[in-house]
């Protein structure tokens, strides 16, 4: 009776070793694949989900990817950004993107630029063999190292590329400045 007891917890603790083992490497592939944002809270839910079994942690964890946590993370826009003389020009690539779904913003040195790509058709996750495409809300903000002429600003969007052309304004590298007695 003994013998079978401590076989029993062998067996028993195998198996949470072999839950453990793949509860990592399920969060690993997550941390590898999902942008860095959503990593943060993907650590926070992994660490609090309690697998009973195998088969409910397999349902929590596909319901953790099926799930809004991941898809309200925005990623990261990938940019280009060069001195071209007297401008600044920033390039980011932008296939599958509309016109109508991009927001670019200029504010107080800083270039915000937003968007969203929609997923044309919808695959079950288990479908896939190969998943590394960004679909959703992205978003980049660049602080840029010269003043811009407002004014002036242009963007454009050509076979997949946007292109934003910021002018730097000419402004003096020096002014003497006067002082006044009172």
């Amino acid at each position: 009776m003994v013998f079978k007891n401590k076989q029993k917890n062998k067996e028993l603790d195998q198996s949470v070793l072999d839950l453990l083992e793949i509860e990592k490497k399920e969060e690993q592939y997550l941390y590898d694949t999902l942008p860095v944002e959503a990593t943060d809270k993907l650590g926070f839910i992994m660490n609090n989900v309690q697998p009973s079994n195998q088969e409910s942690f397999e349902n929590d964890f596909q319901n953790l990817l099926d799930n809004s946590y991941i898809n309200e993370v925005e990623g990261e826009l990938s940019l280009d950004v060069y001195d071209d003389n007297n401008k600044i020009v920033v390039q980011a690539p932008l296939a599958g993107v509309s016109l109508d779904d991009i927001d670019i913003n200029y504010s107080q040195g800083v270039l915000t630029i937003k968007g969203e790509r929609k997923v044309g058709n919808e695959v079950k996750n288990d479908k896939y063999y190969i998943k590394e495409c960004f679909w959703g809300k992205f978003s980049r903000s660049i602080l840029l190292p010269d003043d811009i002429d407002t004014s002036a600003i242009s963007a454009h969007l050509k076979n997949g590329v946007l292109t934003i052309v910021l002018p730097k304004l000419d402004l003096p590298n020096n002014v003497s400045v006067s002082i006044k007695k009172l």
